[in-house]
This record gives structure tokens, sequence and C-alpha cells, in this order.
């Protein structure tokens, strides 16, 4: 199984930063991708960018706890971002 969290970022963020809190406490962060599925360059660029800033909270404050050191939160970052799409959907 597989969590895309597509939309999320753009419906609700505060939705989003509580859902990648949890989802990153219940399963492996390499079971988690982040698509794009917008209209518009403009639209694109804003969900890019509020991914981003949802995924940098989120890291930055389990690293801040200790849940994660940031080896394993920049890891996490790259596969939510481009590796684990490529490893689930194999291209």
């Amino acid at each position: 199984m597989v969590i895309d969290l597509c939309w999320l970022p753009l419906i609700s963020p505060s939705a989003g930063v509580r859902a990648l809190h949890e989802i990153l406490e219940v399963c492996n962060g390499d079971k988690i991708v982040w698509g794009c599925d917008t209209w518009t360059g403009e639209e694109s660029y804003g969900a890019l960018q509020s991914m981003a800033d949802i995924l940098a909270r989120v890291l930055s404050e389990k690293i801040d706890s200790g849940y994660f050191n940031m080896k394993d939160a920049l890891g996490i970052a790259d596969g939510i971002m481009r590796d684990n799409a490529g490893q689930w959907y194999r291209f």
C-alpha cells in the first residue's frame, strides 16, 4: 500500500501537517508519495511549494523532538518528493 498526498497540502495545509506527522509514526517513509495533479504551471508551482512547506515543517519538528536525525529526515524527504513514486509505480 502506498499513500499519495497529492491534494492534501492544497486543500488543507494544517490537515497535511497533522496527517504527515501521524503517517510517519505508523509506517515507513518509503510508503509515502507526492504527485502533482494540476492543470497549469502556476498551480503546479503552488502545489509544490505547499508540499515542500509541510514536509519541511513536519520533518524539522521530528528532528527537534529527536524522532528522526537529519540524515534520516533528508532521506525521507527525497523519497517522498522523488524516489518512492518510481519504486512503487515502477518507472
